[in-house]
């Protein structure tokens, strides 16, 4: 990723009240992912998650290169798959009863929009429609709120429904955080999709087997 691309993004997000935070650095490790960091922000999101009572909510960004160390034997399988990237990421973590959905999901919009110019009708955001998973069920009631803002932001042809696993992001590590995730994909020359980014909101700790629990943070 360019250095231009990162500092034009972190200045917007830094405008918009979310503070640059320190990453946690590669060889940071998660419990149960191996000896490399494979994404960023968890050590500032996880304890949120974990904690049993709502807090504040904190806002934060930065910019932090991972190496997901168990995605290493599949990449060219799909362009799913990454060993080695830069991930930026701009955050609110907190009491879900007091976090700005609509406002966090407009200025994802404006950051591909506006400072980085892509063109809106080839975007893409798939949201998930219908999940079982264990003890939980998770459906439009659920994905409802966010996926009717895209649809207003790009149109109903431009916000797709999904089925299964595909937009729950869920490891089956103990005490790990997991959600719904509402994938963002743009249409390059040739007429395909690349991935190009993701807004997740983790909701859920997977404790083991049949007990997964929502939070009380998200």
């Amino acid at each position: 990723m360019s250095s231009d691309i990162i500092n034009n993004v972190m200045n917007y997000a830094q405008s918009a009240d979310y503070p640059k935070i320190e990453p946690a650095g590669l060889l940071s490790s998660r419990g149960g992912y191996g000896k490399f960091n494979p994404s960023a922000g968890h050590h500032i999101v996880d304890p949120v998650l974990r904690n049993k009572h709502p807090i504040k909510p904190i806002n934060f960004s930065l910019t932090e290169r991972c190496l997901r160390e168990n995605d290493s034997s599949k990449i060219g399988i799909s362009n799913r798959h990454l060993s080695f990237f830069e991930m930026i990421e701009i955050a609110q973590v907190g009491d879900k009863n007091k976090l700005c959905f609509e406002k966090n999901t407009i200025e994802c919009y404006e950051i591909m929009t506006k400072v980085l110019d892509l063109d809106k009708d080839k975007i893409l955001v798939t949201y998930l429609e219908d999940c079982k998973i264990d003890n939980l069920h998770f459906g439009l009631r659920d994905t409802e709120k966010v996926s009717k803002i895209w649809k207003q932001l790009l149109g109903e042809n431009q916000v797709i429904p999904t089925k299964g696993r595909r937009n729950l992001f869920i490891a089956r590590i103990p005490d790990s955080a997991g959600g719904l995730g509402y994938e963002i994909y743009y249409k390059i020359n040739d007429g395909s999709y690349i991935e190009i980014g993701s807004q997740l909101n983790y909701n859920i700790i997977f404790h083991g087997p049949n007990n997964i629990q929502q939070t009380a943070n998200e």
